[in-house]
């Protein structure tokens, strides 16, 4: 199943609303088939698009509750969502740093499988 980037964006769009308003701490939008649960030491993170073929498995948002949380624990937490749902990285859209004024700290990512 070919995801295209419009829909993905659409629908990290869509996501990161719905974490802002809600102000719930954490949403994972499955949007490709689960994988079996992976390691989470084994869940790569990436701060640019792979070169290597991947499919899109789930749109992870993490907001912390509170301003006193890392950028490392809530990209610990990403991670550990990307391993619930079989994914081999994480790649990141966008991270935020409590020092933003808006709360606590945040990360939207995408899960992905290797194909190849």
């Amino acid at each position: 199943m070919k995801v295209s980037m419009k829909y993905v964006r659409s629908l990290c769009f869509a996501v990161g609303a719905c974490v802002f308003l809600s102000g719930c701490s954490a949403s994972v939008v499955m949007v490709g088939p689960a994988g079996p649960r992976a390691n989470v030491d084994n869940v790569e993170v990436l701060y640019q698009e792979p070169e290597r073929k991947n499919q899109t498995i789930a749109m992870i948002n993490h907001m912390a509750q509170t301003r006193f949380s890392s950028l490392d624990s809530v990209l610990y937490t990403c991670r550990e969502e990307a391993a619930k749902v079989g994914a081999d990285a994480l790649v990141v859209r966008s991270m935020k740093g409590a020092w933003t004024g808006m709360g606590g700290a945040s990360v939207e990512a995408r899960a992905v499988r290797w194909l190849e």
